[in-house]
């Protein structure tokens, strides 16, 4: 049942149906889209699955309640099986939980229970939801001072052109932790951003608020550097991955947009991080995002 499912739905990637308005339809074409490796059409199949919202979720449960999860065959299953699982999570987390409880039992084979472990372990519960210039903005709840944090995306974001983050749908913040080899994510597919916050800093600066010397503008920097970097991607429409034109092309543009924010200040930074060795300047920036 398994396979002929699969196949069945790569026939439908392959004739290419126009199936925009039958949540069937759109899920067929993501599950085809996702098991041939077509990253390009996976991704506009499953933004248009979410844009519809709940009634993907039936759709959804039933293509699940037909399969046997109780041994993984083959790769393509857990694939397919992740992307309709976190399609179902980012749509309704207390709906996906449900669903996962009825088409995931405990017989299932230990490869999809683990993906689901993975996916369900990302919460919406865990933030602070605010909006911030028609981007919804969720700030961790291990971070402190969250309408401060709100406040200050506000300002950097009105630094910028509003159409360069038109179209971004989400913006997470949350703390950094020593597993961390990222500074910032951009995720194509529901145009997410997502920037890290360093709570050591935040207790620094606020340690030093007292101290007038301090420029409001430097105070941080690194933040409000990696969430223009991470706008950069998205004004770049730029896929998933570390491509290295990308990362340049999103990097200048995050300089582009300090500099325009503080002309003087930025642009002397600029300079004099431009005369560091490059091996040096890798050690010191060597957090990818």
């Amino acid at each position: 049942m398994q396979e002929q499912l699969l196949h069945g739905s790569l026939a439908v990637a392959d004739t290419r149906r126009s199936l925009d308005g039958d949540p069937a339809g759109l899920l067929h074409d993501l599950i085809g889209a996702t098991t041939l490796g077509s990253y390009d059409r996976a991704c506009q199949a499953y933004r248009s699955a979410h844009r519809r919202g709940v009634v993907m979720l039936r759709a959804i449960e039933n293509y699940l309640t037909a399969q046997d999860w109780t041994k993984c065959v083959n790769p393509r299953h857990l694939k397919v099986f992740g992307t309709l699982a976190s399609l179902a999570r980012d749509i309704d987390e207390a709906a996906s939980d449900q669903i996962m409880a009825r088409c995931l039992p405990a017989s299932s084979d230990r490869l999809f229970r683990l993906r689901w472990d993975s996916i369900r372990r990302f919460s919406i519960a865990g933030f602070t939801e605010y909006s911030v210039r028609g981007i919804r903005l969720y700030v961790a709840r291990d971070l402190k001072n969250h309408e401060a944090k709100a406040a200050l995306i506000d300002e950097w974001l009105g630094c910028l052109p509003a159409e360069d983050f038109r179209g971004i749908e989400r913006l997470y913040v949350v703390p950094a932790r020593d597993d961390m080899d990222y500074a910032g994510r951009y995720v194509p597919i529901l145009f997410v951003v997502t920037i890290v916050w360093n709570p050591i800093a935040d207790a620094i600066i606020n340690e030093f608020e007292k101290l007038a010397w301090i420029p409001r503008w430097l105070r941080y920097s690194a933040e409000k550097h990696t969430l223009y970097h991470e706008i950069g991607h998205h004004v770049h429409c730029h896929t998933w991955g570390q491509d290295p034109d990308q990362e340049r092309q999103a990097e200048t543009y995050a300089w582009s947009a300090l500099i325009r924010c503080h002309p003087f200040s930025w642009g002397l930074i600029y300079w004099v991080v431009r005369i560091i060795p490059r091996p040096l300047r890798r050690r010191i920036f060597n957090r990818k995002r």
